[in-house]
């Protein structure tokens, strides 16, 4: 729920209307978020929010972590906090900076 409330907010923020419509853009952001796999054998959860035997890991990072990673699946722009949480797991995974 988290991931998806940080995710969603994201999409109001790409417009604002005065009668509070969606724009064409945030419609289709919409369908994309709703077409992901929300399962927990998702692949933007494995190893790291959602653990080897199915148990989730509720860890601030981890969640800003789904966040980015959602965020980054939809084309949507990413936060500085997020790039910097994403730049450590990349570095971690491939001993390199990015």
């Amino acid at each position: 729920m988290l991931v998806l409330c940080g995710v969603g907010h994201s999409i109001l923020q790409l417009a604002v209307r005065p009668d509070g419509t969606l724009t064409a853009e945030q419609a289709d952001k919409i369908r994309q978020l709703a077409a992901l796999d929300w399962s927990r054998k998702g692949s933007l959860w494995k190893d790291y929010l959602v653990g080897s035997h199915g148990n989730v890991t509720p860890h601030k990072n981890h969640i800003v972590l789904a966040v980015a990673r959602v965020k980054q699946a939809l084309g949507l722009p990413i936060a500085p906090k997020e790039a910097g949480i994403l730049q450590k797991v990349s570095e971690s995974m491939t001993g390199l900076t990015v």
